[in-house]
């Protein structure tokens, strides 16, 4: 006989309950995805030094139009809760940098479930903030050599 597994998929709000009741610690490396709760991978030196480029660049080219937030936790969804390197507070869109295949992914359109454009930018190409159109930033200048 088969017996088939049900999986509980958390809310961002049971997973705040589970900090709060010391069931997760500020200091737990987690982030809530789609659902689940996922160990974040270790920050290495190539890692670290992506996200200080990024947010040196950031803080250079926006200067006082937007916060720019590094390391913090970012609700996407009532399931969603990642912690991404770095985010501009109040603006819907998403840069993930894959440093193992040299991209970053621009998410943007957010919807309730998701992200409706997923647009992959490579080490020669730019790309600019949806609502800074007049910033642009170099892929390979993010990801370093």
């Amino acid at each position: 006989m088969t017996e088939t597994l049900s999986i509980h998929l958390f809310t961002v709000e049971e997973y705040h309950k589970l900090a709060e009741q010391n069931i997760l610690h500020e200091d737990d490396r987690v982030e809530l995805i789609e659902g689940r709760i996922v160990d974040m991978t270790p920050t290495g030196s190539r890692h670290a030094a992506c996200v200080d480029r990024l947010t040196n660049l950031l803080l250079k080219k926006l200067e006082d139009r937007a916060i720019v937030g590094v390391q913090n936790p970012v609700s996407l969804s009532v399931n969603s809760e990642p912690q991404p390197d770095i985010a501009v507070v109040k603006y819907r869109e998403v840069w993930l940098v894959n440093l193992l295949e040299s991209m970053v992914e621009v998410h943007t359109e957010p919807s309730k479930e998701d992200y409706n454009v997923i647009a992959k930018r490579r080490k020669d190409q730019t790309i600019s903030p949806v609502v800074f159109t007049d910033i642009s930033i170099k892929v390979s200048e993010l990801l370093g050599s």
